[in-house]
């Protein structure tokens, strides 16, 4: 009896309009919050919503990381734990009218939006096998419902395409909570011919899945290629891809070639202009008289003071250099908070012969700042060259670097190789798989009373798919044989049989090389009886006869 009083206690604390009821009995949460209530963090929530909702904007990361509040770097956990998980999202799926496991038919597709569920993906692995999404005369037009309880994004692709920043806006839909959404569409099926597969790439102008060259995705489609084409963009623009991506080991160690420390190897030699920097003395005092920034002559040595109202990081170095992991431990120090800091160093400068710039690298064994070899920076020092050495290791290892992005539009929009608008042009193959989806019409209404109930979404397929595209081969390989035959033959008069005559001749015929001496001439005696005579007379090649034997011969040929 107290058991079944306090269950609807609970239920109506859960479901009470009143402040700060519903804190009381929510389990997981601290005794604090149960008592005053849940607190929240401006800033720290509109971090979380441009780093977990993540479009290419992020100015929280700029202006309030370090100030306002302590941003973590592990953004892939901490997408992971504020987005819903499959079994809190989903609720009452039904397929034709029949209730299936929501997460065993929807799994997780790594996008470069986000994690989503896909349904029938060919990325995905581990779908079931007794809840088949059939659809044919017998079933009927596919029908599937769902709820969700929170604010998503509907998308409408084929089982080999992804969603993309480039999605079409006919396919693809926000669905508020508490609202019912429908979504209605006809499919145009492809049909190719069996021996398309047998036709180059670039006569037939699309791809199949299995033939893929991308590196984002193990099967491809159009919009896997896009995808693919805009990380090699964004590699390209500053050695890096946003956090939508898998984690990586640390690349942070440096070794030598003859070390057998993990580590990388990098052939970096130093800059010609790089000063050397010795650390005399470091104090940390509770106070310390006020230093001038002044740095000549007259002034003696440089001084430098500052103040800062964080935990901070200080790193000395020469001007063309930057701060790097591998940053010498004597060259930087901690800053904490509440205290005064000072360093003191000396300079020993460089002073390179005029002569030297004609001096080839290899010889010299330095470069010059202006002598660039890099991609990340557009002077070369040491520090970025072993800088541009663990970039080129992370791409190396996963095809991707850290999450350290600047936003660029020329990144998100596309465009044909004679528009002129900003955007990528990329060369891209449709699917030959890919049928065509053509969406019918969208509904969304709201309704108050769901709000606690979730949003229920309805994708159906209008009527079974009644126009067919499809991909004929006009010539085939044989179709080529035959019409280079037929030419070869009327034109040249040869045929197949000719082609093994000539083998025959050269391969299997024997040597003849010894000169018939003889010549055989049949004489045939008409006037004989049956069974007639044969006469055989053997004529050496080279005979000589005289006129009586030769009139001999005439007359019996003659009387023949």
């Amino acid at each position: 009896m107290n058991f079944r009083v306090y269950e609807k206690i609970k239920a109506y604390m859960d479901n009470s309009s009143i402040h700060g009821l519903k804190y009381i009995t929510q389990s997981g949460r601290h005794w604090s919050e149960r008592l005053f209530g849940e607190h929240h963090d401006l800033d720290l929530d509109t971090f979380l919503k441009e780093i977990v909702f993540f479009d290419g904007n992020c100015y929280s990361c700029e202006e309030l990381c370090g100030n306002n509040i302590n941003c973590t770097e592990d953004l892939a956990t901490l997408v992971e734990k504020v987005r819903q998980p499959c079994h809190t999202l989903f609720s009452d799926c039904l397929w034709m009218g029949l209730v299936i496991n929501c997460c065993e038919a929807f799994k997780p597709l790594v996008t470069e939006i986000g994690l989503c569920y896909s349904l029938k993906s060919i990325h995905v692995i581990g779908s079931i096998d007794s809840q088949k999404f059939i659809i044919n005369k017998e079933i009927g037009p596919g029908r599937l419902e769902f709820k969700v309880s929170k604010d998503v994004i509907v998308y409408m692709h084929t089982t080999e395409d992804v969603p993309f920043i480039n999605t079409p806006q006919e396919a693809k839909h926000t669905v508020i909570l508490g609202s019912n959404f429908k979504m209605k569409f006809t499919v145009t099926e492809i049909v190719n011919d069996l021996l398309l597969d047998t036709i180059s790439i670039e006569q037939r102008k699309c791809r199949f899945h299995y033939e893929n060259n991308l590196e984002a995705y193990k099967h491809y489609s159009y919009s896997g290629c896009i995808v693919n084409c805009r990380a090699k963009a964004q590699i390209n623009f500053c050695q890096c891809l946003h956090h939508f991506m898998p984690k990586i080991k640390i690349i942070g160690s440096l070794k030598t070639i003859d070390s057998n420390k993990p580590g990388l190897v990098c052939p970096c030699i130093p800059s010609c202009t790089e000063h050397d920097h010795h650390v005399i003395e470091t104090i940390l005092a509770p106070k310390l008289k006020k230093l001038v920034l002044k740095s000549n002559k007259k002034t003696g040595p440089g001084k430098l003071r500052f103040q800062v109202y964080e935990a901070a990081k200080l790193f000395i170095h020469s001007t063309d250099d930057v701060p790097y992991i591998n940053h010498p431990l004597e060259e930087k120090a901690v800053l904490n908070w509440g205290t005064v800091y000072s360093m003191s160093f000396q300079v020993n400068e460089i002073d390179n012969d005029p002569a030297l710039r004609d001096v080839s690298v290899e010889q010299r064994n330095c470069r010059f700042p202006h002598e660039n070899i890099l991609d990340v920076y557009d002077y070369y020092s040491y520090s970025t060259c072993v800088v541009n050495c663990r970039t080129k290791a992370q791409i190396e290892f996963c095809n991707c670097t850290h999450h350290f992005i600047p936003h660029q539009e020329t990144l998100r929009a596309l465009r044909t190789e004679d528009n002129e608008k900003k955007g990528l042009v990329c060369n891209c193959m449709s699917s030959c798989i890919e049928p065509e989806y053509t969406i019918i019409n969208k509904a969304q209404i709201t309704n108050e009373e769901s709000l606690d109930n979730g949003t229920k979404v309805s994708v159906i397929m209008d009527t079974l798919p009644s126009q067919r595209f499809k991909r004929n081969v006009v010539r085939t390989r044989l179709d080529l044989v035959v019409s280079m035959g037929g030419t070869a033959g009327l034109f040249l008069g040869a045929s197949l049989l000719s082609i093994v005559e000539l083998l025959v001749y050269i391969f299997f015929r024997g040597n003849t090389k010894k000169e018939i001496r003889t010549k055989s001439i049949t004489l045939i005696n008409k006037k004989a009886s049956a069974p007639r005579n044969v006469y055989t007379i053997a004529i050496p090649k080279k005979i000589n006869i005289t006129n009586n034997q030769n009139r001999h011969i005439k007359g019996y040929l003659k009387s023949k």
